[in-house]
């Protein structure tokens, strides 16, 4: 766990398959390109935080 930031605008979405995933929050520029504020570094540690925090979101009872 970590308690040093404290991350705002992150979306938990259900997956047409099922299952759920988080989306991070970004700008969109007047050319249509999207930045992120914040993003995982690579898919390994997009999988890790997903897992967090879904997995706190179930034992909490706030997700199925």
């Amino acid at each position: 766990a970590n308690f040093e930031l404290r991350l705002s605008g992150l979306t938990l979405r259900r997956k047409a398959k099922g299952g759920h995933s988080i989306s991070f929050p970004e700008r969109e520029d007047s050319n249509g390109v999207r930045h992120p504020y914040m993003r995982p570094t690579d898919a390994r540690a997009r999988t890790d935080i997903e897992r967090q925090l879904i997995g706190t979101l179930r034992r909490e009872g706030r997700v199925a």
